[in-house]
C-alpha cells in the first residue's frame, strides 16, 4: 500500500513536537494530542507574493499575480474558487480570470499547519491611453467557496426550576462563545426550560454568526443533538415568521438564530452536551490595484 507523503509528513511533524516538549519537561505528549483547532475565530487567508504582481507594469510586458491561499479554520473547503474581476482587457490582458480549486483541508491533529496553495495568472499589459504616463486599474480579487462549522458545549439540564432540595448543577440562561475555528460561529445561546406537571421541555436559541472578513452567503443546518439524541424539532427563525433549516445571509445582517426544542424525559438535574452541524457558503472580497506606467 501506498502511504500519502502529505500525511507522513504530518505524522513525523507531530511525533517532533511531542518530543520536543517532552524532552524540555513543559508537558506531557497527551496535551499537545488533545489540542482543540475548533475554537475562536478562523479562516482562508490570502496574500500576494512578492512582485506579483509588480508594483509598476510597463507597457506591452508580460506580468504574474501570485496569490498564497492559507486555510487556517479548522475545516475542509470545498467548491473553492478564485476570481479577478474588473480588470480592463485595453490595458491588461489576462489568460483567464477565474480558476477553480482541489478541495484545501483545515488545521487538524494530522495537519496541523492546514493545507496552504499557490494561485496564479498570466497577463501581457497594453499601453496607457493617449499621453498619458500611467493608468491605474481598480479591480477586485474574489474567493468563493463552501465550507462546514461543528458547535458543541455541555449543558446542565434542570427540569424543576423550583426544586430546593435539588442540589445537582447549576443552569445557565445565556452562554458566549469565542467561536469554533472558522468565521462562522455560534457567538451566543440561550436556554429556557418550560417546566409542566408531566414532563418538561427545553428550548436552545443559538446566535449563529459570521465573525470573517468575507461575507456569509447561505448557511444550512444539519442536526442538533442532546446528550447524544436527535433534537427533532430545530429551525431557523425567518424574518417572515415561517422556519427552515437553511438561513440567507445578506450584506447587512450577517447573523441568524437557531431554535432548538426537545422534550426532557429526567426530571433531575444533571449535565449533557449539545451539538450541532452547520455547512455554509462564503464570499472574501478584497480591491487591488495594477499600476501600468509608461
Amino acid at each position: 500500500m501506498k502511504l500519502n507523503p502529505k500525511l507522513i509528513m504530518s505524522i513525523i511533524f507531530i511525533l517532533s513536537i511531542v518530543l520536543f516538549i517532552t524532552s524540555c519537561g513543559g508537558g506531557t505528549p497527551q496535551s499537545v494530542l488533545d489540542y482543540n483547532f475548533k475554537q475562536g475565530v478562523a479562516e482562508v487567508n490570502i496574500k500576494f507574493l512578492d512582485n506579483a504582481p509588480p508594483d509598476k507594469i510597463y507597457p506591452l510586458s508580460k506580468f504574474k499575480i501570485i496569490l498564497e491561499l492559507d486555510n487556517q479554520a479548522a475545516y475542509d473547503i470545498t467548491n473553492a474558487k478564485v476570481s479577478l474581476a474588473g480588470i480592463v482587457g485595453d490595458y491588461f490582458l489576462m489568460e483567464e480570470t477565474d480558476k477553480e480549486l482541489d478541495p484545501l483541508q483545515g488545521r487538524s491533529m494530522l495537519n496541523p499547519s492546514g493545507d496552504k496553495v499557490h494561485v496564479d495568472f498570466s497577463g501581457t499589459s497594453g499601453q496607457p491611453f493617449a499621453n498619458a504616463k500611467e493608468y491605474r486599474n481598480n479591480y477586485f480579487l474574489l474567493l468563493k467557496y463552501s465550507s462546514k462549522m461543528d458547535f458543541g458545549a455541555t449543558v446542565c439540564i434542570h427540569p424543576r426550576l423550583y426544586d430546593m432540595y435539588d442540589s445537582g448543577c447549576k443552569t445557565e440562561k445565556s452562554k458566549s462563545f469565542s467561536g469554533q475555528g472558522a468565521p462562522l460561529a455560534v457567538t451566543n445561546m440561550e436556554q429556557i426550560i418550560y417546566p409542566s406537571g408531566v414532563g418538561a421541555e427545553v428550548e436552545y436559541r443559538m446566535l449563529v454568526k459570521n465573525r470573517g472578513k468575507g461575507k456569509v452567503t447561505l448557511v444550512t443546518f444539519h442536526g442538533a443533538k442532546l446528550g447524544g439524541e436527535p433534537m427533532e424539532e430545530c429551525a431557523f427563525k425567518q424574518e417572515d415568521g415561517t422556519s427552515l433549516n437553511t438561513a440567507k445571509f445578506n450584506e447587512k445582517k450577517q447573523e441568524a438564530t437557531l431554535i432548538c426544542k426537545t422534550f426532557l424525559k429526567d426530571q433531575s438535574s444533571y449535565l449533557t452536551t449539545l451539538s450541532a452541524d452547520f455547512s455554509y457558503d462564503y464570499v472574501l472580497e478584497e480591491k487591488h490595484t495594477l499600476n501600468l506606467m509608461r
